[in-house]
């Protein structure tokens, strides 16, 4: 839930999680909604290198190091779970940085179930 000037209401822990316990679905749109409440559209909008969107997502690789985003049902294997976890051999900074800070462990689960029962929605 967003205030009025946009941010985060209690902006210490933006977690996702209470969205998911109804279904306990995850789709793409709730991955998006995710990324939205950590601000990652600032950087990776529509400028520059990676683009976070659903095409990229699913067909892109990393420029740095030629590794998929997604590897649908192995989060282990995707650049993306692999850099919002900072796991060995991402180039650069874990994500998301600034804004409001990294991903809490209930947000990163979150994309780990999604990517691992293989990204619905994608």
């Amino acid at each position: 839930i967003f205030d009025d000037t946009g941010i985060p209401e209690d902006s210490s822990e933006p977690s996702q999680e209470e969205d998911f316990e109804d279904d306990g679905i995850v789709d793409v749109n709730d991955i998006m909604d995710i990324f939205e409440i950590y601000s990652c559209q600032g950087c990776h909008g529509s400028s520059g290198g990676f683009r976070l969107n659903t095409n990229e997502l699913k067909n892109g690789t990393s420029t740095a190091t030629g590794l998929p985003y997604i590897v649908s049902g192995l989060p282990q294997q995707s650049y993306l779970y692999s850099k919002i976890t900072d796991a060995g051999g991402i180039s650069g900074q874990p994500m998301p940085i600034g804004g409001v800070g990294l991903m809490q462990d209930a947000d990163i689960e979150i994309v780990r179930q999604w990517i691992a029962d293989g990204t619905l929605g994608l």
